[in-house]
């Protein structure tokens, strides 16, 4: 009678097909805007300041002593390219300007009056590309959305630009992620979420799989298991939105439906 997924994504979920046979599905939309924003900015502090390598280096040789592996860049002053400024994405520009950042944005519904408020100017996708030091992707998966970052727009990108990815894994095309990393057009890349993920939990051998194990053994790219959203604080509040889903739903006034 009821889907209740316990996520905000709904791409697993064949929604049409459950709204032909009279089933509403309902999601938690907004457990993690916080939780997603501040794990976006552990992904880029860890690549632009070498956190992982620097304290590997001292776990594994008791050493105390800096070399020039660990070498980083400075957030401030640089131009961060947010695309998608729902909840999630508006967290990361006010984070973002706490450190001083610029900031464009793109989005196909852009908030005016949140872009006056925080001083930033919406874009096109090519545009913020070409401008930005740091893109991060916070837009939602949508057939429309698959490859939204791909070959032919990574070859507009500023040379040495991070990439950043803790929304849905489809957003990238990852021959061309490889791709970019190879030329160095991308310098880094912090990835929450890879392109086929469920595919590669499973073991298979697919060419996207492939290549995701290809990233991961590449020295320049972060990826964590789609764990942007796992704290104490967004997992309670899961599983209470998804209970009051239910509820609402028993009671004949349904909430967040997709």
């Amino acid at each position: 009678k009821l889907i209740a997924t316990r996520s905000t994504g709904y791409n697993h979920i064949d929604v049409e097909y459950a709204k032909s046979k009279g089933i509403p599905v309902a999601n938690v939309p907004a457990y993690g805007s916080f939780t997603v924003a501040e794990f976006t900015f552990g992904l880029l502090l860890n690549l632009s300041r070498k956190l992982m390598e620097a304290g590997n280096y001292v776990k594994n040789t008791m050493d105390f002593h800096y070399n020039s592996t660990m070498e980083g860049f400075d957030l401030h002053g640089k131009t961060i390219g947010v695309v998608g400024t729902g909840k999630i994405g508006k967290n990361v520009i006010k984070i973002a300007q706490g450190f001083g950042m610029k900031v464009v944005a793109c989005d196909i519904y852009p908030d005016e009056v949140f872009a006056k408020e925080h001083d930033f100017e919406y874009k096109s996708l090519p545009e913020v590309l070409r401008e930005s030091d740091i893109v991060t992707l916070h837009t939602p998966y949508t057939p429309e959305s698959n490859h939204l970052i791909n070959k032919e727009n990574v070859a507009l990108m500023k040379k040495g630009a991070y990439l950043i990815n803790s929304a849905r894994g489809e957003l990238i095309e990852t021959e061309a992620l490889v791709w970019g990393l190879k030329e160095g057009i991308i310098a880094a890349a912090g990835l929450d979420v890879l392109e086929e993920e469920k595919n590669l939990k499973k073991g298979e051998k697919t060419p996207v799989c492939e290549l995701n194990r290809e990233l991961m053994r590449m020295p320049n790219v972060l990826i964590t298991p789609h764990s942007a959203f796992y704290t104490l604080e967004a997992v309670a509040e899961i599983s209470k939105v998804t209970v009051d889903n239910i509820k609402s739903f028993i009671a004949g006034k349904p909430e967040n439906l997709v």
